[in-house]
């Protein structure tokens, strides 16, 4: 079954916000910090496929979440104390503002998608303009890995190296604008420290540095074929239903396809929407089969 794009409905005294999630096109691990952390190189992509934030004012700080109705839940919500726009404001330093948010999740948690990140980033970046004291939005990069991105304006394709915080906003040409994806979400959540954990058992040598690539065609084309996910396999073993999903993308003929940092969700990438559109439908006895939902997207430019 194929989630489409959609479009909400407004709520009288409420704010929407759009929350875009992200697809790693390739990551390597290149590297340990002395801390431990794993170096990383990935090429960010914002899409068009998120979650909503409902905000307006209120006598406190109030936080409510829920699945949107053909969500592909993949694990149970947090409870509000522990999701990441109740902590963010320790982060900031500042006492939770007096507004309510009903937070609408499409986005699977452990998706690998960014999606707790871009809620929080979205939400910041909103208040920050609100708040009659200026915020130090940078103190957030602490609480997650790709919040960097996200508050990144405008959001764009970057080549992100570190653990994440550096960031290269790369120019895309008009064609490659029309790219189009197909996640497969399978219901199942990947714990990106448990997967890292994984990976650091293994004996591997760390993945060779490389250039950004160049985003035009047929440079971009090029780069495809050589993209590689050093997560995968770590993935795979912390989820062995990923295996069989690989396999089967392996035999779409493509663009590019692969993991989405440490998963859960799986991609195909695509020229236009139709090649897209055909793919979706060929695969559709394999969704009903492993209980995946697929999901169309296209890239995300702030406007």
């Amino acid at each position: 079954m194929e989630i489409s794009e959609q479009t909400f409905d407004s709520r009288e005294g409420w704010v929407q916000l759009f929350c875009p999630s992200k697809l790693n096109l390739g990551l390597k691990i290149v590297g340990r910090t002395p801390q431990n952390y794993h170096l990383l190189e990935s090429l960010f992509w914002p899409i068009n496929f998120g979650d909503t934030l409902w905000v307006k004012e209120s006598r406190n700080w109030k936080l409510s979440i829920e699945w949107a109705t053909n969500a592909a839940k993949s694990s149970q919500l947090p409870q509000e104390k522990e999701n990441l726009l109740y902590r963010m404001w320790e982060f900031l330093g500042v006492s939770p503002p007096k507004i309510e948010v009903n937070l609408i999740k499409r986005t699977p948690i452990g998706g690998g998608l960014g999606g707790g990140s871009s809620n929080v980033a979205t939400l910041a970046k909103w208040w920050s303009k609100q708040s009659p004291t200026p915020l130090d939005l940078s103190s957030l990069t602490e609480l997650g890995a790709d919040i960097p991105f996200f508050l990144n304006s405008p959001i764009s394709p970057c080549w992100v190296t570190g653990i994440g915080e550096n960031l290269k906003p790369l120019k895309i040409s008009e064609e490659v604008k029309e790219l189009f994806f197909l996640l497969i979400i399978p219901p199942v959540a990947c714990q990106t420290g448990k997967v890292f954990a994984r990976y650091a058992q293994t004996t591997k040598d760390f993945s060779k540095s490389s250039e950004p690539p160049v985003i035009g065609w047929p440079q971009l084309t090029q780069w495809f074929q050589e993209m590689q996910n050093d997560l995968s396999e770590p993935a795979t073993s912390e989820a062995p239903q990923l295996k069989q999903i690989l396999e089967t993308l392996a035999k779409i003929p493509c663009l590019a396809r692969g993991l989405s940092g440490s998963g859960s969700t799986c991609f195909l990438v695509f020229k236009n929407r139709r090649e897209g559109h055909v793919a979706a439908k060929a695969l559709e006895p394999f969704f009903r089969i492993t209980n995946c939902k697929s999901v169309s997207a296209h890239t995300y430019l702030e406007t």
